[in-house]
Order: C-alpha cells, then sequence, then structure tokens
C-alpha cells in the first residue's frame, strides 16, 4: 500500500482496484475489441458493441489472417460511423500482450491516444481505489500521544502509471 501524505493531519493511501470493470472508464466514450491475445481473443473482457464483435467473428471464420482482420475490423467500424485504432499492448511482464482495436465516435478522434493510454494502463493494472485518512491524536496524562489514522473517504477507479499524477487526481477527487 502507498501512502501520500501532504499534510500533518491528512494523507491518502492507495490500494488496487481490482473491481472497476472497462465500461465504467470508457463511459461509452471509446470501445475495446480484442482481435488476438495469449489466450485467444477471449482472454480478456472488453467493452465492446455486439456487431463488432460479431464481425471480428465473422472474419475468423472466414480464414482471415490477423493483419488483413484487423484491416477489415477498421473498415467494418468505418462504415458503423466509428473511427479508430489497432494496436498491440503490453502488459509488464512478457507473456501479457494483446492486439485490440480501439475505437470511438469521429468527434472523439483526438482522443484516440488518450483512449489507448487509459486502456493500457487499465490492462497493466495500474487502477487504484484512493482513501482519505485523517489522524486523530491522542494524549495519554504522561504526555504521550498516540496517532490513529481515520478513514473519511475512499473512491475507486484512479487510473495512473505514475505516483505524481495519481497524487494530483486523488487532490482534484477530494478537493484538497
Amino acid at each position: 500500500m502507498e501512502i501520500y501524505q501532504f499534510s500533518d493531519t491528512e494523507r491518502f493511501t492507495y490500494t488496487y482496484d481490482e473491481d472497476t470493470r472497462l465500461a465504467d472508464f470508457t463511459g461509452g466514450m471509446y470501445f475495446v475489441q480484442v482481435l488476438l491475445g495469449p489466450r485467444g481473443r477471449y482472454g480478456y473482457e472488453t467493452d465492446t458493441l455486439p456487431e463488432i464483435n460479431a464481425a471480428v467473428l465473422r472474419f475468423e471464420e472466414s480464414g482471415l489472417t490477423d493483419s488483413t482482420k484487423s484491416r477489415a475490423v477498421e473498415l467494418y467500424a468505418k462504415l458503423l460511423g466509428f473511427v479508430g485504432v489497432t494496436k498491440t499492448i503490453y502488459g509488464y511482464s512478457q507473456s501479457e500482450w494483446l492486439d485490440v482495436f480501439i475505437y470511438s465516435k469521429p468527434a472523439d478522434v483526438d482522443r484516440l491516444p488518450a483512449f489507448v493510454e487509459e486502456f493500457t494502463n487499465v490492462y497493466r493494472g495500474d487502477v487504484y481505489n484512493v482513501s482519505l485518512e485523517r489522524a486523530k491524536i491522542f494524549t495519554a496524562a504522561d504526555g504521550e500521544t498516540v496517532t490513529v489514522w481515520q478513514n473519511v473517504d475512499t473512491l475507486g477507479g484512479f487510473v495512473a502509471d505514475d505516483q505524481e499524477k495519481l497524487n494530483e487526481y486523488a487532490r482534484e477527487a477530494f478537493a484538497v
């Protein structure tokens, strides 16, 4: 557990968030379709549209190779009114990777690089719960003090691969 103490009486504690689903991050702004991975296409749950998933299944059944399948998905998505990018996303270990098609509405095309970065962090597990804690200080009759940290509030779904970004997001979310 990481701790970021920003005053004598307040701090953030960070733990891994394993409960927030990808759809909670994407919020319908972008979608992720797995094309290939070390455990096949079904080894990782993503937030995709059923018609894109069905198209990928049809492309696989027709025997399209990986690069041809990627291009076919891009063109089919374009016909449906989406723009996207095919990327290989790597985890922190050598065997962690996914070929994905990340797509959105054309109005969000400028945000695709940020969507790719966010999904990469989610895939790697760089998702945290943040707790705001305040110190309660007890003083004994002999003057000895004991500090007890109490949880004030906890929020989940913070995505960051850098501790400074995480601290910044937490300060903004808790308005401290």
